[in-house]
């Protein structure tokens, strides 16, 4: 498992994200909690996704640095995506290997889910509140990715260093299989 130092914060920068965009938005658990299931029926959607791009575009610190900030998903992680009619589960190889980002999915193939997950005690304290939304790519009754944007929100304290941070990024997957 990937440590959270390496997927969300992480002083080696793969994509740089400036400060005061108006692109972010302070999530708390009430933002990225209950996500009702949508319309959809069936569990076509179910699988893996096979992370292919990931890219910051906005960062907001009100505490600490936008330039140690990294993206949710990283490149090459596989996402586990688990669909029961409307209600959507999320989980990333990389990050939240076990805490899914849950909520729901439209007959239209758009969804929304989110979650929380605390900091783990051995890296610091605190919490990030992440809310992912998107679209899947469906050929021929067949799933072939979905393109999502993720606004996360981090508040607290990761190896020694103070974050209160929201950022904004989107990202695209390609589906693997079930």
């Amino acid at each position: 498992m990937k440590s959270l130092v390496a997927v969300v914060l992480t002083l080696a920068v793969t994509a740089g994200c400036g400060g005061g965009s108006p692109s972010t938005r302070t999530l708390t658990a009430t933002d990225v909690s209950n996500i009702p299931p949508g319309d959809a029926v069936g569990t076509m959607l179910s699988g893996s996704y096979l992370v292919v791009r990931d890219s910051i575009e906005g960062c907001d610190c009100r505490v600490g640095s936008c330039s140690n900030v990294h993206g949710e998903s990283e490149i090459g992680a596989t996402q586990v995506v688990t669909q029961q009619d409307g209600a959507l589960s999320l989980v990333d190889s990389g990050y939240r290997t076990n805490t899914p980002l849950l909520g729901g999915v439209d007959a239209d193939n758009k969804f929304s889910v989110g979650g929380g997950l605390e900091i783990p005690s051995y890296l610091g304290q605190g919490v990030t509140y992440s809310l992912r939304t998107g679209t899947f790519s469906v050929s021929d009754g067949v799933p072939t990715g979905m393109e999502y944007t993720i606004d996360s929100s981090i508040t607290g304290s990761v190896t020694d260093v103070s974050y209160d941070c929201d950022i904004h990024s989107s990202g695209s997957t390609r589906y693997e299989g079930p």
